[in-house]
């Protein structure tokens, strides 16, 4: 019998990430949707960066790119959240609480210069976002490489790298995020994440490959991230330090991440024992961000306020679910990987296009409150089935 190709996940990604390609006086970016997150959003970007690379579109992953490291802030190189013609808080208000308005209304202008945003509502960083700009950089040099480009902007991305050394004590000590500084930012994650650190460790590696000064203890990073989120009982890594959570996200990074591959815990075995746990199932195909979910008094008032109270624990995101597919595909597990892959293609048929958070309910619809709608179509998860589809295509 033949193997199915999922051509109809793969055209209906492709749509949704070329529909989000903005084009203006300062060239072509990627918006992370196309209502409240209709800004360039730092860190969707460069998770669909893979996406754009796998359907040609360097090109608007150099000029993103570019933008983001001239707009570094002033002092300590941080890498802009977002990069908008208006405040972010005025896009997301107007396509929520806003959001019955006609759109005429709801226009945002295109024609004033891009303002770089480095703080956000909770006034944090996104502290992952110089990591993610080093991996989208060597994701974009490996595929279509311009010795040029790189050698102009050495210096900047030295810099770039160099904030996520000073925050690592020269890459000898784990990262300590504010709360709401990482991806999971309804939830006051604030102390030492695994997301974060192994973001870390895949941006020392590609600094590595990258040609820019990275000191040997960075070596040492991985083992540094095993010893400390490792847990023996579970055979699991856990998500932060102070709580018995499990997320998804540094769990499947830790399996897809080549440079992450060498861990003592990381590779086949560890992909079977993370299939065998909740998170891998509490939403019918994997895609939950977090189990058990986090404690009510640790997510912001603002997502509650929504009805997202569990954004960022039961709630389904489609980049997750692509990238357990992609995890499961590379560890041979072709039967689990099809599995995900024909759930994904079914809801984006549904659908017509790849959205960010859907209900755990039955049929996975799309998560839908009395102010909020999950953002379609959204880049980040659009870019990531691309990447997942492209690995299974590689090692069919």
């Amino acid at each position: 019998m033949k193997s199915p190709e999922f051509d109809s996940l793969r055209r209906i990604a492709r749509a949704s990430l070329e529909s989000n390609i903005v084009t203006t006086r300062e060239g072509s970016y990627l918006a992370a949707g196309a209502r409240q997150f209709g800004g360039f959003w730092t860190r969707d970007f460069c998770f669909a960066v893979r996406g754009l690379l796998s359907i040609g579109r360097d090109d608007v992953a150099r000029n993103h790119l570019t933008h983001l490291l001239r707009t570094r802030r002033t002092g300590d190189d941080v890498i802009a959240r977002l990069l908008d013609f208006a405040p972010s808080a005025r896009r997301v208000l107007v396509h929520t609480a806003l959001r019955f308005l006609p759109p005429p209304l709801k226009r945002i202008s295109q024609t004033a210069p891009l303002r770089a945003e480095h703080v956000g509502e909770h006034k944090t960083i996104a502290i992952d976002s110089n990591a993610l700009v080093i991996r989208a950089v060597a994701d974009l040099h490996r595929k279509a490489p311009d010795s040029k480009w790189l050698e102009t902007n050495r210096a900047a991305l030295q810099a770039v790298l160099d904030f996520c050394l000073v925050r690592t004590n020269g890459a000898t000590e784990l990262a300590t995020q504010g709360r709401f500084e990482d991806w999971q930012d309804t939830v006051a994650r604030e102390g030492k994440t695994l997301f974060v650190n192994a973001m870390f460790a895949v941006a020392f590696e590609n600094a590595k490959e990258l040609g820019l000064r990275v000191p040997k203890e960075a070596d040492a990073f991985g083992q540094l991230i095993e010893r400390t989120f490792w847990d023996e009982s579970s055979s699991i890594f856990r998500s932060h330090t102070e709580l018995p959570v499990v997320s998804l996200d540094g769990n499947v990074l830790m399996i897809i991440e080549r440079e992450l591959q060498a861990g003592a815990h990381a590779g086949p075995k560890f992909y079977q024992t993370l299939k065998k746990h909740p998170i891998w199932s509490k939403a019918g195909i994997p895609g939950a961000a977090s189990d058990p979910d986090y404690p009510s008094d640790w997510i912001s008032w603002t997502a509650k306020t929504v009805g997202l109270r569990h954004y960022h624990d039961r709630l389904l995101w489609a980049w997750l679910s692509a990238l357990s597919a992609k995890a499961a595909w590379v560890s041979g597990d072709h039967e689990e990987a099809d599995r995900i892959f024909s759930k994904l293609q079914t809801m984006a048929e549904r659908d017509g296009a790849v959205a960010e958070v859907y209900d755990n309910s039955a049929g996975l619809p799309l998560t839908k409150t009395w102010l909020y709608e999950s953002e379609m179509p959204f880049s980040w998860g659009s870019g990531c089935v691309l990447e997942a589809l492209d690995a299974r295509t590689e090692r069919a």
